[in-house]
């Protein structure tokens, strides 16, 4: 500044600078809290930062600028469709569809489906299946045999396959005693699954009971027809499929 002291001009730029202190002291002093807030959530937002807190109360600090640390959670979302079913559940929704079907084909008496530590099991009476004293399976049991192939196929099951007979002897030149009629009927209803029913083979076992396991020990002939039947049993891949085997106890030479 001509005519001016030196010390004026650094004066004057003190007192400018100094103005503008003041002028942003005071800004600082009037600002909104709430829209300060609300305009740094809008940032945290359009840079990723996202956190979820359980509501919005004011602050009570009287800075402008607070942080909170929030307790960060880890939520996996699991898609239902990709997780397995309980096994209590599908056996409850196999229980229903052979239900359904049994009420629907008029077949109360002649198919039942029973829950047991097993799994499920589909028992059918011997005379739905197969003839006296025979292997073969009628055509009266088609309707049954291939519900049951369809539930194999629909529903993770391993399927053991139990022929069961009476406690009448048989002797014939095909079947020397109940326990090869037994098992030649269990390798019928078997064959049927996976030849007809698309059922894996892998999946699929036959075992022969002879007259072993009874549903009832009466002497009657009703009794009698019940304890002859074929039986289906939908267990668990890693669950036991039935009783431990028979052991055949072979005597030594000379034991009487």
């Amino acid at each position: 500044m001509e005519g001016a002291p030196m010390w004026m001009a650094t004066f004057g730029d003190m007192m400018s600078l100094l103005l503008c202190f003041f002028v942003l002291l005071l800004s600082f002093a009037n600002l909104d809290v709430v829209k300060f807030r609300d305009m740094l959530g809008s940032m945290k937002d359009a840079f990723g930062v996202q956190t979820q807190t359980a509501g919005e109360f004011a602050a009570h600090s009287t800075a402008p600028i607070e942080l909170v640390e929030t307790e960060k959670k880890s939520v996996i979302e699991l898609d239902p469709q990709a997780v397995p079913p309980p096994k209590a559940k599908m056996d409850e929704e196999l229980l229903e569809k052979v239900e359904k079907f049994i009420g629907a084909s008029g077949l109360d008496g002649v198919v039942e489906a029973v829950p047991g530590e097993r799994g499920v099991t589909i028992r059918t009476k011997g005379t739905l299946m197969f003839e006296t004293a025979s292997d073969t399976l009628r055509l009266e049991a088609a309707p049954v045999l291939n519900e049951i192939a369809q539930l194999a196929v629909r529903y993770d099951y391993q399927i053991a396959v139990e022929g069961h007979t009476d406690d009448v002897p048989i002797h014939t030149e095909r079947f020397p005693s109940n326990w090869e009629l037994s098992a030649a009927r269990a390798v019928a209803g078997a064959r049927y699954l996976i030849e007809r029913g698309g059922v894996g083979p892998e999946r699929v076992s036959a075992t022969g009971r002879a007259h072993t396991r009874p549903l009832t020990r009466d002497a009657t002939p009703q009794a009698k027809a019940k304890n002859r039947r074929l039986e289906f049993v939908f267990y668990h891949e890693e669950d036991l499929a039935g009783d431990r085997p028979v052991e055949l106890e072979v005597p030594s030479p000379g034991t009487p």
